[in-house]
């Protein structure tokens, strides 16, 4: 008798896998990592990771656009609540900088990423994709800053650009620097924003 699918318990599964392999890649390099090691870490048998994913590189590429989707989903619950702009832009720098622990693993995994991608061109705009979905969602909150006017609606594109450099530069400094307190680079970077904002 055929087995009936159970599309919950698929997308379950692949979720595991997927994260098994973002906790891989923040630990190790893509090289380093096997098929066979994330069936371990996962739970599962190699077989059911070669069902989902037909090679290692699709399950990065996976990997990359499920952790990007989801990131993606919580700016647009922040983006999407009925706040001043300003409280958002907060709200998206806690969500940038949770801790000094998950800024660090956040980081491994970018850079991992990132070097995946230099020869990859469908994890490339994986990446790229992501960028301009995060710059939509800043935008949005800009524009309703231009809106209430707080800020010049010309000067949304480059603004949008210089938080989003300064975020991921800070992402750096946390990971180099341990004993950082985030809480203060928190605070000091909402400075920043608002004084950007109000320039």
């Amino acid at each position: 008798m055929a087995r009936t699918r159970n599309p919950e318990l698929e997308e379950r599964r692949k979720q595991q896998v997927m994260l098994t392999v973002y906790r891989l890649l923040a630990r190790d390099t893509f090289e380093a990592m096997t098929l066979a090691e994330v069936a371990r870490e996962a739970g599962v048998s190699k077989g059911l990771v070669t069902y989902y994913f037909k090679n290692k590189d699709s399950l990065i590429v996976e990997t990359i656009r499920r952790y990007h989707a989801e990131q993606e989903r919580q700016l647009l619950a922040v983006a999407e609540r009925d706040c001043p702009p300003r409280e958002l832009l907060r709200e998206l720098v806690a969500l940038a900088f949770p801790s000094q622990a998950m800024v660090e693993i956040e980081l491994r995994f970018q850079i991992e990423v990132w070097s995946f991608a230099k020869t990859r061109p469908e994890a490339w705009e994986a990446i790229a994709h992501s960028y301009r979905r995060f710059r939509r969602v800043c935008e949005r909150l800009l524009q309703r800053g231009a809106a209430e006017g707080w800020l010049r609606a010309e000067r949304i594109p480059w603004l949008y650009r210089f938080i989003q450099a300064l975020a991921d530069g800070l992402s750096f400094q946390v990971a180099l620097e341990p004993e950082l307190d985030v809480e203060a680079l928190r605070e000091e970077l909402c400075g920043l924003i608002d004084a950007l904002l109000a320039a």
